[in-house]
């Protein structure tokens, strides 16, 4: 019995899916585009990146750079507390993995 080139490539491309990322929102008041940049990102930059503080400034300077005149904080960690200030339509705060991800617009 043989398996055609076309059925080998299937099953291959069925094997190199990303494993499924556990994410779990916790609190948004980010539009539903912006949560989906947010998950994007983070996704894509602990892709490239193994340390959180280097995932925490690349998606502060995406958010930077997208929204204009504004300053963003993002901070990734196991274990952390803060109390922060924020602009209410900027914020979201969830699980990545194992990692929690605050990330905020600071008020002008």
């Amino acid at each position: 019995m043989s398996v055609s080139p076309a059925k080998e490539r299937d099953n291959h491309d069925e094997t190199e899916k990303e494993p499924p990322v556990d994410v779990q929102i916790i609190q948004n008041t980010l539009s539903p585009e912006l949560l989906k940049e947010t998950l994007d990102l983070t996704k894509k930059y602990f892709q490239e990146c193994r340390v959180e503080k280097d995932v925490a400034s690349k998606i502060k300077k995406a958010f930077d750079e997208k929204i204009f005149g504004s300053t963003w904080h993002c901070v990734i960690g196991k274990h952390f507390a803060c109390s922060v200030q924020f602009d209410t339509q900027y914020f979201i705060f969830f699980k990545f993995d194992q990692h929690y991800v605050l990330l905020f617009k600071s008020e002008d």
